[in-house]
């Protein structure tokens, strides 16, 4: 492993960690530097070690979601689903990355200056990606349920699924007709979820708006009782005086 897979380590493990950072606002930056370190211990000795990447998924998940306990956060459903979310995005970006690194070749034929190139731009938009979300994040400051966060991180694994078979087809130059056909049904599947967790969105909004209404309409009659009630007591006085 050179210097550089070492420096996209610690690139990467500091975006994934800065992430769930801001995401839970935690405020221990001791505990941050020891996070990254971990996440990066992590990267850099499955590369040594493990061939499997879904054994340095898994491990990765490990400790992501062991330092929710380390930052003292409670382990709910949609805590560790944010774990989660992180290392898919970044698992999203290589696998972009990877899609577009087949259409460089007649760019660049050197192949090791072409994955240093794909290795900075995947950070690059793991980056920006997270940033994103952050801002969004904080700017609507709402939380989901347990059903919705399942829902949207199923959606994700799909569209990633996705992703990989297209990625994986196109890198090797062998489009299968049945990667293809299930790849469309899995797009039917993504698009029937989207139109469900929407039409759920519009009847919530619905409801809440409902609420939102009749909860004016109490204050509304409470604020007249009293306007009502305090015209009595003066037209009582006046009547006693």
């Amino acid at each position: 492993m050179s210097l550089f897979d070492l420096v996209i380590n610690i690139i990467e493990s500091s975006i994934m960690c800065y992430f769930i950072y801001k995401y839970f606002d935690f405020k221990n930056i001791e505990k941050l530097w020891l996070f990254i370190l971990a996440v990066f211990a992590t990267i850099t000795t499955s590369d040594y070690f493990i061939n499997e990447s879904w054994l340095t998924a898994v491990l990765l998940v490990i400790v992501l979601v062991l330092f929710l306990k380390v930052f003292n956060k409670k382990m709910s459903i949609e805590n560790i689903i944010v774990c989660l979310s992180a290392l898919i995005m970044d698992l999203v970006c290589n696998t972009i990355t990877l899609i577009l690194g087949s259409s460089l070749d007649f760019m660049i034929s050197d192949s090791v200056a072409k994955l240093t190139i794909l290795k900075i731009f995947s950070k690059i938009i793991f980056l920006l990606s997270s940033m994103y979300i952050l801002n969004r994040k904080m700017k609507y400051n709402s939380n989901l349920n347990t059903k919705r966060w399942t829902s949207i991180i199923g959606i994700f694994l799909v569209l990633l699924l996705e992703l990989f078979i297209l990625a994986n087809d196109y890198t090797l130059k062998n489009i299968n007709p049945k990667d293809i056909l299930f790849c469309m049904f899995l797009t039917v599947v993504v698009t029937l979820a989207i139109f469900n967790i929407y039409g759920k969105l519009l009847k919530e909004n619905e409801e809440s708006t409902s609420i939102r209404l009749k909860n004016e309409e109490i204050r509304y009659k409470k604020e007249n009782e009293k306007v009502l009630s305090k015209m009595s007591e003066d037209i009582y006085q006046l009547e006693h005086n």
